[in-house]
């Protein structure tokens, strides 16, 4: 049986990115981890050195410095993407370093199992306000990240109201049908290899190069253009409360909500804010 891939990017909450791990510590599982480079090095040295799997491979990435929205998580993905695929896995899956399973181990595997050949990722209506994404220029989104009111969020929006007034398009050439969905995924092999040379085409590293939150359009954009649509799930088996928060971050009252939810995993949690979720999720799978 091919082992799955667990592809985490994580920039904080140490202890809780090592729960995460040791839930994922399987022999069926093969772990790449990339860590971001704002995130003090000490903290990262000292949780690398110390973390020590007892039946899963764990692969630490060298780091980048990622920013909220820019081209740089596209970045990070395909890195863990890259190194993940130089052995075959049957899946792999995308997770954040805040979020945790909510299913058992065997329960999972056997899930992907019986629907093999699927690629579960989300889609959402794709509106001209997000074709913009990737529309114009966005140099300075890696600096600005989540940071507005900054110098470098005003130099953005002074660039991008010139680009509209010079009608800049860098779609105007394209052929893509362009769609968007959640950054996170569960996606076989085959898709992984086939996502990687999309990414490599010369138009695809034009079209995302200094992009705006395009981590949630470039996976789902692929899958459209290609013969995957037709096995694409619309579903990414993640259960991610954007009415309560930015997404929400769950609490002990939640237990019951997650444990009958028919996802997979959860995100996000906080072990700093809500540490007696994230110990009651661990007994049950336990």
């Amino acid at each position: 049986m091919k082992t799955h891939a667990y592809l985490i990017t994580a920039h904080h909450e140490f202890p809780l990115l090592e729960k995460l791990l040791r839930l994922l510590d399987h022999e069926e599982n093969d772990i790449y981890v990339h860590i971001d480079k704002k995130a003090p090095r000490a903290q990262y040295e000292v949780f690398a050195e110390s973390y020590a799997p007892e039946h899963a491979r764990v692969t630490f990435l060298p780091r980048i410095r990622v920013g909220w929205g820019g081209d740089s998580q596209i970045k990070a993905i395909l890195n863990l993407l890259r190194e993940a695929t130089e052995f075959e896995h049957a899946y792999y899956h995308l997770l954040s370093g805040v979020d945790l399973p909510i299913k058992p181990h065997g329960e999972i595997l056997r899930f992907f199992e019986e629907r093999p050949e699927r690629q579960f990722l989300s889609f959402v209506p794709m509106e001209n306000s997000c074709l913009e994404r990737v529309r114009y220029w966005y140099p300075f989104h890696n600096r600005v990240g989540n940071h507005w009111g900054s110098f470098w969020f005003y130099m953005e929006r002074a660039l991008l109201r010139v680009q509209k007034e010079l009608g800049i398009d860098r779609l105007r050439k394209s052929a893509l049908v362009w769609r968007k969905g959640g950054t996170w995924f569960s996606v076989t092999h085959a898709f992984a290899l086939g996502l990687l040379d999309f990414m490599a085409q010369p138009e695809q590293r034009r079209a995302f190069r200094h992009s705006c939150c395009a981590d949630e359009i470039f996976v789902q954009t692929f899958a459209w253009n290609s013969e995957f649509r037709a096995r694409a799930v619309d579903n990414d088996l993640r259960e991610i409360d954007w009415e309560r928060g930015g997404p929400y971050t769950y609490t002990e009252e939640d237990f019951d909500f997650l444990t009958r939810s028919p996802d997979l995993w959860a995100r996000k949690f906080s072990l700093e804010k809500h540490p007696g979720i994230v110990e009651q999720l661990i007994n049950h799978l336990k």
